[in-house]
C-alpha cells in the first residue's frame, strides 16, 4: 500500500490529496498541518475583513469530517 503525506491544506494540499486518492484509492493519504480547518477559500478573507461576507465558516469548502468519512483521507 502506498502511503502519501501531504504538508499544508487549502487548495493545494487538498487537491492533491484528492487526486493521489482518486489515481490509487487505496493508497493512506493524510494531510498535515497547524490549522484545524483544512478547506476554505483562502481568497475569500478580505471580504471576510470588508464584512462582505458576514463570517469565516462561510469559506468552508469541506469539513475534516467529510474528508475522513467521505474520501478516506486522514487529516493530522
Amino acid at each position: 500500500m502506498n502511503k502519501i503525506l501531504v504538508i499544508g491544506g487549502v487548495a493545494a494540499g487538498t487537491t492533491a490529496a484528492s487526486q493521489a486518492k482518486k489515481t490509487d484509492p487505496s493508497a493512506d493519504v493524510k494531510i498535515i498541518q497547524l490549522e484545524n480547518v483544512v478547506s476554505y477559500g483562502a481568497c475569500g478573507m478580505p471580504y471576510v475583513f470588508e464584512g462582505i461576507v458576514e463570517k469565516f465558516e462561510n469559506l468552508i469548502v469541506r469539513s475534516i469530517k467529510v474528508f475522513d468519512e467521505k474520501y478516506g483521507i486522514k487529516i493530522i
